[in-house]
C-alpha cells in the first residue's frame, strides 16, 4: 500500500535523524559512557514503541493502526543511531569494522530471512493477521530485555 509505504519512508528518515539526536544529548548529560547511553536509549525507545505497534494492530479503528503505526515505526526507526553506535563502542577502534560487518549480516539474516517465515508460518496457524502482527509487535519486548541486558 502506497500510504502505509510512504509512512514507513518518513518515519524511517525521521526516526532515524531524531534517534542521533537524542543519543546526542544523552550522551552529553552522561558523560563518556557511550555505549551504555545507547543501550538505555535503544531499551526505552524499544519499551515505548510495542504498546503503540499493539494498538495499531489489536484496536480496530483505521485512524488507530494509522497513529500506532507511524508513533510506533518513529520510535523503532529511532533506535537505528545508538544500535549502530553499541555495535561501534562494544568493541576496541581497530575491530569496528569487522563488528559493523558481523552486525548488518545478523540483522539482515535474522530480519529478513527468518522473521518473515516465521510470521507467515504464525499467520497460517492462527488464520489472523491481527494476532500474528500483535504478536510480532510483542516479541519486540524480548529486544527490550536483551538491551537491557547488555
Amino acid at each position: 500500500d502506497l500510504q502505509f509505504g510512504a509512512i514507513t519512508v518518513c518515519m524511517g528518515l525521521l526516526g532515524t535523524a531524531i534517534g542521533g539526536v537524542l543519543l546526542d544529548t544523552l550522551t552529553r548529560r552522561m558523560g563518556s559512557d557511550v555505549a551504555t547511553a545507547s543501550l538505555m536509549l535503544v531499551s526505552g525507545l524499544t519499551a515505548l514503541a510495542i504498546p503503540f505497534l499493539l494498538a495499531a494492530f489489536l484496536l480496530p479503528s483505521r485512524l488507530m493502526f494509522y497513529v500506532g503505526m507511524i508513533v510506533g515505526e518513529l520510535l523503532l526507526f529511532a533506535t537505528t543511531s545508538p544500535v549502530n553506535g553499541v555495535f561501534l563502542w562494544c568493541v576496541p577502534p581497530v575491530d569496528r569494522s569487522i563488528s559493523m560487518a558481523v552486525a548488518n549480516i545478523l540483522i539482515h539474516v535474522l530480519g529478513d530471512v527468518i522473521s518473515p517465515v516465521a510470521a507467515g508460518a504464525a499467520w497460517q496457524y492462527t488464520g489472523s493477521g491481527k494476532i500474528t502482527m500483535a504478536a510480532v509487535s510483542g516479541w519486540l519486548t524480548w529486544a527490550v530485555i536483551f538491551w537491557l541486558y547488555s
